[in-house]
């Protein structure tokens, strides 16, 4: 490969990386999959809210659910939290976790990372996987807590070794150097790659990013293409943009200007801004020729 091009493909890949965000995965109907399987994403809501007043936890749990997001009912996040907290008092561990994540942000409830923790941490240390996560992030990040990268390591791996793909792929992040830990980009390769292979649009691509550094794995722009158009079909913005590069240059696919240009513009979509600058500076030469 030509050093100009090599070049290139390292500053690709660092503004792939600039454009990745860390994931913290939600209990119930926070990712389309969950929304279309469990029962509580498409709630019968007066029945519900008839057995959550009875004290029902597992319906007040999904009266949150339905308050946080809007499912059957106005949006209503202190009403989310009202009912979280009435679930999680009789132990719902999920309600918990979501109580959690109200309490980090700061909505329906006064912020308080250190409630926030201490929920999650009752809920992890009883088994919730969600919440394992959740506590390795808080432990890596210091929120609530002072920061302890060896403990975020042990509530990750919990997660993660129960093939949670979100777990897995804040694990890879850790590995990779994040927060201040050692790099091992072998590891975290190896936990990227196990949460890609589950369909998780992040860690597709995460992975593909990967490929095009080298980073833990041989590198191949064959490979990073392949995970960016599982990830850009899936709808991420990064991959998409990227991926329109790929088919602009040609970088491990067939150079096809149309391509590249259907792939910038499901970014532009999104309001991707490079993406429309991409696609001004195609038409501009299209209209040269």
């Amino acid at each position: 490969m030509a050093l100009t091009t090599l070049f290139r493909i390292q500053k690709l890949a660092f503004l792939l990386l600039g454009l990745l965000m860390a994931n913290t995965a939600q209990a119930g109907c926070d990712d389309v999959k969950n929304s279309r399987t469990k029962p509580e994403c498409s709630i019968n809501f007066p029945y519900q809210q008839k057995q959550a007043n009875q004290g029902d936890a597992k319906a007040q749990f999904q009266l949150g659910l339905a308050y946080e997001h809007g499912r059957g009912v106005g949006k209503d996040e202190v009403l989310s939290a009202k009912w979280y907290r009435k679930s999680a008092d009789q132990g719902n561990l999920d309600a918990m976790h979501n109580l959690a994540h109200l309490y980090s942000d700061g909505r329906g409830v006064v912020q308080n990372e250190a409630e926030a923790f201490r929920l999650e941490k009752f809920a992890a240390e009883r088994g919730s996987v969600y919440a394992q996560n959740s506590l390795g992030l808080h432990y890596m990040h210091g929120r609530g807590v002072a920061k302890d990268n060896n403990a975020a390591i042990k509530w990750l791996k919990k997660a993660a070794e129960q093939g949670m793909p979100g777990a897995q792929l804040n694990l890879a992040r850790l590995y990779s150097g994040d927060s201040g830990y050692p790099v091992d980009y072998a590891e975290a390769f190896r936990w990227c790659e196990k949460s890609a292979r589950q369909e998780y649009v992040r860690a597709q691509t995460d992975l593909a990013m990967r490929y095009m550094k080298g980073w833990g794995v041989s590198q191949s722009l064959i490979e990073a293409a392949k995970w960016l158009s599982k990830s850009a079909a899936q709808g991420d913005v990064a991959a998409q943009y990227v991926l329109g590069l790929f088919y602009e240059k040609g970088y491990g696919v067939v150079r096809n200007i149309n391509a590249a240009k259907h792939w910038y513009s499901e970014a532009v979509k999104q309001g991707n801004e490079l993406a429309k600058a991409r696609l001004g500076k195609l038409a501009l030469q299209a209209n040269q020729k």
